[in-house]
């Protein structure tokens, strides 16, 4: 839902920049945006508007709080280019909606190193564009149903690539808590918590969906915590989701099936881990649902156990694995490890005591001394 008193906030310190490369760079302005003065424009909204193919804006630091037209900041790319969107690790964006569409040609689009706080979303890819979401973080984003287009945080791209991004208590009430892609998606080393829609409550992909390496946590939806086409998840965690459950290929009368390999699922509310209209493929991994897999097409498993994965503090979000957990590489041969996370446990550090120091404590604490 985007507010009508959108604004952007920009933290002290860091640089926002959004460039557009499909024009010849030798005849491209540069554009500074200064919240002194100093610079071309004192807007962020201002520039945008000014901006031609092939320019680029450079945001300086400070803080930038301004109503942008609309509620948004709207990049209309008219041909074939490109732009992005960087910021170092400080950054912070609220209330902003980055629309991005494409009248021919395809666009690439890269946003990274942003934390992005607000009532969302923030990210929509209109067109064929050709996007990368990196090392950024979404938190509290809540999508309306406007258009069907779903997407707590981010929705849209032809293809969209999403690697080390963090998205907490993300909402949409039509698909996706999260994330939401018609088309090619690949979501890898990310963590998703607390996130809801009544399809997908952490994600809903498109025709391929390929999620690797990635943590779901605390998700709710009354299907699937995570729902796509051709879905296949690898190396990844779901663990505590409120879904009916943790993975549906919703295949739309495509015979494409759900394929899971190297994960571990548990404590899904609905107790299934797997379903699909059209047969569900599960390697190496460590699945305590009741049911593992609703599918007409039946299942074919491989190395599947159901065994307590010895995470160290879950309850807490620590998933990393005991010394002694099954899913660590090589527990069930010949797979490799079931999960993102290794070891990770805080041992408790031996201390070398002398046979004096021992009598000592023994003569203090008679009743550890076993042999009496």
């Amino acid at each position: 839902m985007t507010s009508p008193c959108a604004r952007l906030m920009l933290c002290v310190g860091a640089t926002l920049c959004l460039l557009s490369c499909g024009a010849d760079r030798s005849f491209a302005d540069i554009l500074t945006v200064k919240v002194d003065g100093t610079g071309d424009f004192e807007s962020v909204g201002d520039a945008v508007e000014a901006a031609q193919d092939g320019d680029e804006i450079r945001v300086f630091p400070g803080v930038y709080d301004e109503r942008l037209d609309g509620g948004e900041v709207r990049v209309v790319i008219r041909r074939a280019v490109s732009f992005s969107v960087v910021g170092s690790g400080d950054v912070h964006v609220s209330h902003l909606l980055i629309r991005a569409s494409t009248a021919g040609g395809q666009a690439t689009i890269l946003v990274e190193g942003i934390h992005f706080s607000g009532p969302g979303p923030v990210l929509h890819f209109l067109g064929a564009a050709r996007a990368t979401i990196r090392s950024c973080v979404f938190e509290g984003l809540v999508a309306s149903s406007v258009g069907e287009i779903g997407g707590g945080a981010v929705y849209g791209a032809f293809d969209l690539t999403v690697d080390r991004c963090r998205f907490v208590g993300c909402e949409s009430d039509f698909q996706g808590g999260a994330l939401s892609a018609p088309f090619s998606l690949l979501v890898s080393e990310s963590e998703f918590v607390g996130c809801a829609a009544p399809v997908g409550g952490a994600i809903y992909g498109g025709l391929d969906s390929v999620v690797e390496n990635c943590l779901f946590w605390k998700n709710t939806s009354p299907g699937a915590c995570i729902e796509g086409r051709n879905l296949k998840v690898r190396g990844s965690v779901l663990w505590s989701n409120d879904c009916k459950e943790a993975v549906r290929s919703d295949d739309k009368g495509l015979a494409l099936g759900v394929t899971v390999e190297n994960s571990t699922i548990g404590e899904t509310s609905g107790g299934v881990a797997t379903a699909s209209e059209f047969g569900v493929r599960i390697r190496c991994s460590n699945v305590l649902d009741e049911v593992l897999h609703e599918s007409i097409g039946g299942v074919d498993s491989t190395n599947v156990i159901s065994l307590d994965p010895e995470f160290c503090a879950p309850d807490s979000g620590d998933f990393s694995l005991k010394p002694t957990s099954p899913c660590l590489e090589g527990a069930v041969r010949p797979c490799p490890q079931m999960g993102p996370l290794g070891i990770g446990c805080e041992l408790t550090p031996v201390v070398s005591r002398s046979w004096g120091e021992l009598k000592e404590i023994l003569r203090a604490n008679p009743e550890l001394d076993t042999h009496k």
